[in-house]
């Protein structure tokens, strides 16, 4: 593992996006939906959210309208959704990607899944190549869809991440 990668894997160790029971159960407003989500990407990994994009994704319909100006738990694991795959995909190519339904998941356990399975491909391309975890599901096309999805997401954070870290290395 060479510097750089020594540098970045305590960011990457640490990472962890909440569970679908872990959400708030009441509803937020739109500046604590950014922060709340924001909160959970390291500034390292350039993944952000902004009031402007959250209104954008409802105006284009990736998002239901808030309730009362407030965002539901179901909103909330939707943003993360939209907020990881913005990082590859086109606001058309994230809307088929939530209307899809290739299996019998629940959004719970979509998301649920999302969340581990961008969790271990961050630490898969952050690592010298010698981990071999798994997440157990019942295989679907969903789930390799959304394994795809995560392995180009997180191949992107590590090119990101990676490079900047070179570019700071040389400054200093």
């Amino acid at each position: 593992m060479g510097i750089v990668e020594r540098q970045i894997q305590p960011l990457v160790s640490a990472f962890r996006l909440p569970r679908y029971d872990e959400l708030p159960k009441m509803g937020l407003y739109l500046d604590q939906v950014v922060k709340y989500i924001n909160g959970y990407f390291p500034e390292a990994m350039g993944i952000k959210m902004t009031n402007t994009m959250v209104s954008s994704y409802v105006k284009h319909g990736l998002l239901n309208h808030p309730q009362h100006r407030q965002y539901d738990r179901g909103q909330l694991a939707s943003l993360f959704l939209i907020t990881i795959s913005r990082q590859g995909l086109s606001l058309h190519e994230i809307q088929t990607l939530l209307h899809f339904r290739g299996g019998q998941q629940s959004v719970e356990d979509r998301y649920n899944y999302l969340c581990a399975a961008f969790e271990l491909a961050l630490r898969q391309a952050f690592s010298a190549g010698d981990q071999v975890e798994k997440i157990t599901v019942p295989d679907s096309e969903e789930k390799r869809l959304l394994d795809r999805l995560v392995q180009m997401i997180s191949c992107r954070v590590y090119l990101r991440v990676y490079l900047d870290q070179v570019q700071e290395n040389h400054s200093s």
